[in-house]
C-alpha cells in the first residue's frame, strides 16, 4: 500500500530503473571477410584450388569455390559477413579445406558474429598444403 503514496511520477521512475539503458552500438557499412593463404612447402602461393568452409557443429557450408578465379592469388575466403546467420556470438568451429592436383590443405578456425561483422577468434593466416 505504501507504494501507492509515491505518486505516478515516482512509480514510473522505479519501473524505468529496471529497463536496459545501455547505448546501442552502430555497425559500420563495410563488408568484412576472413581469408587464408594456402602455400606449398616452399612457401609459394597455390592458386586455383577447390576450397570450402564448414561449420563443424551444424555441417552448414559457409563458403565453397571451384571457380578457378576464386583464390587466383592463393588467398581463399573462409567466411564473410554474408555468413553471420550461421555463426554465434560465442564462436563456431569452422573447418576449411582446399584441394587441388595432388595437394590438400586444412585448418580449423573459430569464427564469431560480433553483432555486426564476422570475427576471427582463432585460426591461421596461412596454411601449408600437403602432397596426397
Amino acid at each position: 500500500m505504501r507504494w501507492l503514496l509515491l505518486g505516478p511520477g515516482a512509480l514510473l521512475a522505479l519501473l524505468a530503473a529496471g529497463c536496459d539503458t545501455t547505448t546501442p552500438y552502430a555497425c559500420t557499412l563495410e563488408f568484412r571477410s576472413v581469408s587464408v593463404s594456402v602455400v606449398d612447402p616452399q612457401g609459394r602461393l597455390l592458386p586455383g584450388l577447390e576450397a570450402q568452409s564448414i561449420v563443424e557443429r551444424t555441417g552448414e557450408v559457409l563458403s565453397r569455390t571451384s571457380d578457378p578465379y576464386d583464390g587466383s592469388q592463393g588467398q581463399y575466403v573462409v567466411a564473410s559477413d554474408a555468413h553471420l546467420e550461421a555463426l554465434s556470438i560465442d564462436g563456431e568451429e569452422v573447418v576449411f579445406t582446399a584441394t587441388g592436383e595432388g595437394v590438400r590443405a586444412s585448418a580449423r578456425f573459430i569464427l564469431a558474429d560480433d553483432g555486426c561483422h564476422v570475427q576471427k577468434e582463432e585460426g591461421p593466416a596461412q596454411i601449408t598444403a600437403e602432397a596426397l
